[in-house]
């Protein structure tokens, strides 16, 4: 219960930072959507870089960061897609505790097939994000009122 915890609250203040912060920051003072995702998953990413600094091995490290980087994205457009903060955070709390778990008890088969779970959760989640994106013609759910202010009649 303890790690589902910490999971929660690791997701929600990473991505309280790096998508509600930063993305809403970069936002509102007109950064291309391209560079408000990339800097946001970067950011995301070099977040994961200290851990080299916790004692993990530096291959592992370059790993992590590289896939923390595609993960950053991903939580990008779940934000952007929902215009909800907390479906990434969720998103996030589900990969944490499984990460723990597959750190702690690596060949603890039942163990191990519940911590991919969080992670086959993200995939599947991406891939509908990315499919819904693409259906709605690119709408951002995040940011409505830049497309409101387009058109004078609808403000």
């Amino acid at each position: 219960m303890s790690w589902l915890l910490t999971g929660l609250f690791i997701g929600f203040a990473e991505e309280v930072l790096t998508r509600g912060f930063v993305v809403n920051l970069m936002r509102k003072a007109g950064h291309p959507e391209i560079a408000v995702a990339l800097v946001s998953a970067g950011l995301f990413a070099i977040l994961h870089a200290g851990n080299f600094f916790g004692g993990q091995a530096g291959f592992t490290t370059i790993v992590q960061v590289g896939y923390t980087f595609f993960f950053g994205l991903l939580m990008y457009l779940a934000y952007r897609v929902t215009g909800l903060l907390i479906v990434p955070i969720l998103l996030h709390a589900s990969t944490d505790p499984s990460i723990f778990l597959q750190n702690t008890y690596p060949s603890t088969a039942p163990l191990a097939l519940f911590a991919g779970f969080g992670n086959l959760v993200v995939i599947a989640a991406g891939l509908i994000l990315l499919i819904v994106l693409i259906f709605s013609g690119g709408k951002d759910r995040a940011f409505p009122r830049k497309e409101l202010a387009a058109d004078p009649a609808l403000v």
